[in-house]
Parts: structure tokens; sequence; C-alpha cells
């Protein structure tokens, strides 16, 4: 409760204080984890993370989460590792499809990375993040009609709050001057 509260230090104290006390189940672990990383206490996050999912092995969202910290600390690979296992317990999510996606996407391995947007959007047509990735991935692959194509896609889709649609339109705007 007090983590939805924005109140992070007493949410701390009560999980740890559970997990002291030997009630340190997976979600214990996990949802302190997640207030490390409001900390940014990486290491301790990533700890909490290996516990929860020593715990419950089949948690994807603690793969995603203990994935993303790997991506921050620049370890590419276990991120991708994690970010393998949470979509093979949960092949369906759009969010864990950009995710591996982006990481993918850093790694310069564009071919899979579009492969993991396009079946995002296919499950969720509407998700403007992915398009706006999947428009990313095609103009540093050199393919630049698509790249506009996909921007458009972003434009047209995008709530008008979308961090993304300044940026989609500016893209547009700069091939089409080329």
């Amino acid at each position: 409760a007090y983590q939805a509260m924005g109140e992070n230090g007493q949410a701390l104290a009560d999980f740890s204080k559970v997990i002291e006390m030997g009630g340190g189940q997976a979600d214990v672990y996990f949802n302190r984890g997640l207030v490390f990383i409001g900390f940014r206490q990486y290491d301790l996050a990533l700890a909490d993370y290996n516990k929860a999912i020593e715990l419950n092995p089949k948690d994807q969202e603690a793969y995603n989460n203990r994935g993303m910290i790997y991506k921050i600390q620049g370890k590419p690979e276990l991120a991708l590792a994690d970010l393998n296992k949470a979509v093979a317990l949960s092949p369906k999510s759009v969010k864990l499809l950009l995710n591996r996606g982006n990481i993918l996407k850093e790694k310069g391995q564009y071919d899979l990375a579009l492969a993991d947007f396009n079946k995002a959007l296919l499950i969720n047509p509407g998700h403007a993040d992915t398009q706006y990735y999947k428009a990313l991935v095609l103009e540093r692959a050199g393919r630049a009609t698509e790249a506009v194509k996909a921007y458009k896609a972003v434009v047209d889709i995008a709530p008008d709050e979308n961090h993304h649609l300044h940026e989609a339109k500016h893209k547009i705007a700069q091939q089409e001057k080329k």
C-alpha cells in the first residue's frame, strides 16, 4: 500500500520486515525489488529478483525486471537471456516483446527486433510505442520508405500525450526534406 502511495521508504521497511520474519515469498522479493529500482539500487534489486525467480521460476515479470536491470547495467546478453525466458513464459505479452525487441535493436539485430515488434503489433495493432520502435529499427536498417510509413502509423494511432508522437512527426518531416 505504501508503494502505491509513493512512500517507497516505508514500503522498503515493510517488505524487509516481512522477509526478516520469514515471510519472504516470491512476490515480496519482487515488490521489494521494484522499490530498490525506484531508489536506483540496482544490485539490491537484482538480488531480490534472483531470489524471486528462485522461489517462482515461472514469473515472467521477474525475468523481465531482472532483464531490464541487466540492460541498465550494460549487460545485454544477460538481459536478452532473461527476456527470452520471459517471452517463452508469456509469448503474447506486448510489453515483453517490446522490451526484448529493444534489447535486440540495441545489439544491432534488426531483423530479430522487427520480428518481435511485428508480433507485438499483431497482438495489439494500436500500441504506439511498439510502432515507434519498429519505425526506428527500419530507419536504422536503411529502410527509409518503410520507416516513414511506420512513423506515419505512429502519428495515426498515438494519443496526444504519447511521448513518441512529436519525435515521429519530426522524423517524417526530416525524411520528406530529402
